[in-house]
């Protein structure tokens, strides 16, 4: 079957969310931490060619505020440095 080229495609990959283990209350920085989480699973990330470690990310709206991807404890324990 030929596709159109007017259509578009959405390839849709189901997330195993029965290990995990929510982190953030905020329901938009919790679900790009799980995607980055997952994808880490399947590719590197690189920067200049080479490997780099991916351990948190910054949303673009809230510059300077680090969203960690694997933190020890909630982000509101006072025991997480």
């Amino acid at each position: 079957m030929e596709a159109r080229e007017e259509e578009d495609f959405a390839w849709r990959f189901r997330l195993d969310d029965c290990s995990l283990e929510q982190v953030y209350d905020n329901p938009y920085v919790e679900m790009i931490r799980i995607q980055v989480e997952h994808l880490l699973n399947v590719v590197r990330f690189t920067a200049g060619g080479e490997q780099v470690s991916v351990d948190g990310f910054e949303m673009l709206n809230e510059p300077g505020v680090n969203h960690r991807l694997f933190p020890s404890s909630k982000p509101d324990d006072k025991r997480a440095a």
